[in-house]
């Protein structure tokens, strides 16, 4: 099928055709921006006449979704490209991460980065192109904006991309400082509407074969701008919150979002608080059998399992996230949800969760406040598995950016939910601190609940990739002798294991 650009799309690609030094697309969401730049990386590179190009995102998965646009752009344009090849660098953070690369006949690559300073180095020369995508969402934009403007000396070209992502973010303030004419770049500016004005609702039924007709167009804008929410203005309009910019991007959320994890939910009536223990403790051990035990009959046992847990009583939510430890992701089979729940039921609930998850290999639990109570009955019954959390200042600066990585990497799974979503998109970068706002942060008393649980387990996959010895009463036995006994089975309440993971287990690979 023949392609057509939209009128904003081939104007940014002729900015690459005129060598203009500098330019930023402050832009909508899903407006084509990224794969009609993939194609002008594509012709740019493949001509004798062009330069290596260089692409960064804050995700994984944009990187690969750009490599891959370039590779079907350059079978499109007929150019003879390379396959698709991958190799492991160093991000400034020492983690090990992907880029990918596809070479062309020109002797120029289209390369594929981590959103990393470090790896630009060095990486200047006649007619290089650099791109970077999303700015608003990398971590240190100021620092990634050093070391690709040092290319515009010999002669190369940056474009920068992004939605907007808070009034107070160094992206917001890269456009004002080009508006104001302290920048020396070309702004582009494309909100919905402009690319429906353009003909992007028309591309979009061309594609899928549907009719066009004004009433789909005007149907197809409301149902986009409703499936947004609040978020609309920033995400589709351009228009930057004027509350601290939201930590984790919708697409950044989304991304790790898998359909087959579900999320339950326990919230008993409001006479329990006037009934009696035991039979509180019957009707949540048949919620158990009815709702929890089938989800942990699936679940891996060969893999380590461990769970974050934010704690909650009368308004807010309690929230368990159980965590299987895979060679590359962290995957959280399902979310518990509990509402007004008594201690002793929470305690019921989390217990059983500890006894039932394959080769449980600990906890990390809020114990803030009246947190503090579950997670020192929880640590009675299973020792120093069981981290108690205080969440201060210094855990949100800590464990919140640490969980963002995994995020921003696709290095975890978790439930698809609007309360999930919602939960993510109400941590802000507030002085450089990643953190939830006082109150309730959506209906229903949210306040950003399974973020912080996801974020607990997290922490207990790290705290579980050190040296440990396991105990018995009587005697020491080795992890080959841990692993027979108890894969799958229930641990025996009292026994202190220390575990702090298994080092060099294949199963942590990515984690440790």
């Amino acid at each position: 099928m023949r392609r057509s650009l939209l009128p904003y799309q081939s104007e940014w690609m002729a900015l690459d055709e005129k060598r203009v030094p500098v330019a930023a697309w402050d832009k909508s969401r899903r407006i084509g921006a990224s794969w009609s730049d993939a194609a002008s990386s594509v012709i740019h590179a493949s001509k004798r006449s062009g330069g290596p190009v260089y692409y960064q995102s804050y995700s994984q998965d944009m990187t690969e979704e750009y490599i891959n646009d370039a590779a079907d752009w350059a079978k499109y344009y007929e150019l003879e490209a390379s396959e698709i090849r991958s190799e492991t660098v160093i991000s400034d953070d020492d983690r090990q991460v992907l880029k990918f690369r596809i070479d062309l006949d020109s002797g120029y690559s289209v390369v594929a980065l981590p959103s990393s300073p470090r790896v630009l180095r060095s990486r200047g020369r006649p007619g290089t192109k650099y791109v970077l995508d999303e700015a608003a969402f990398v971590d240190d934009l100021a620092a990634v904006q050093k070391a690709a403007m040092a290319m515009v000396m010999w002669g190369g070209m940056v474009r920068f991309l992004s939605t907007q992502n808070g009034i107070e973010n160094p992206w917001n303030d890269f456009l004002a400082d080009i508006k104001a004419g302290k920048r020396n770049a070309v702004l582009f500016k494309t909100d919905l509407d402009d690319a429906i004005n353009a003909g992007l609702v028309r591309k979009i039924c061309e594609m899928t074969g549907r009719q066009w007709t004004p009433e789909y167009e005007q149907q197809w804008r409301a149902e986009v701008i409703e499936s947004y929410g609040d978020d609309a203005d920033e995400e589709l309009f351009c228009i930057p919150a004027r509350s601290a910019g939201a930590y984790f991007s919708r697409a950044q959320v989304e991304a790790c979002m898998s359909d087959d994890a579900p999320v339950i939910r326990l919230k008993p009536p409001a006479s329990w608080d006037n009934t009696a223990e035991e039979v509180r403790r019957e009707k949540t051990a048949e919620w158990i059998a009815e709702q929890l035990d089938p989800l942990l009959d699936a679940l891996v046992l060969e893999r380590l399992h461990v769970f974050g847990f934010d704690f909650a009583r009368r308004i807010a939510l309690s929230v368990a996230a159980p965590l299987e430890i895979g060679p590359n992701v962290l995957r959280c089979p399902f979310l518990i949800e509990m509402h007004v729940v008594p201690h002793a039921q929470q305690l019921q609930v989390l217990d059983h969760l500890a006894r039932r998850l394959p080769r449980f290999g600990g906890a990390a639990m809020d114990a803030t406040g009246a947190g503090s109570a579950v997670a020192e009955m929880m640590a009675d019954r299973w020792g120093s598995t069981i981290e108690q959390v205080v969440i201060t200042e210094p855990w949100w600066r800590e464990w919140m950016p640490r969980y963002h990585g995994r995020v921003e990497d696709g290095e975890i799974e978790f439930p698809r939910s609007a309360d999930v979503l919602s939960d993510h998109r109400a941590v802000k970068l507030v002085n450089g601190t990643p953190k939830l706002p006082a109150g309730q942060t959506a209906r229903g008393g949210r306040h950003g609940d399974s973020v912080v649980a996801l974020a607990l387990g997290c922490q207990a996959a790290a705290q579980a990739g050190g040296p440990f010895d396991f105990r018995t009463a009587g005697r020491a036995v080795g992890a080959g002798d841990w692993r027979d006994e108890f894969v799958g089975g229930p641990r025996r309440p009292g026994v202190s294991t220390g575990l702090r993971g298994f080092a060099g287990s294949a199963d942590l690979r990515g984690f440790v």
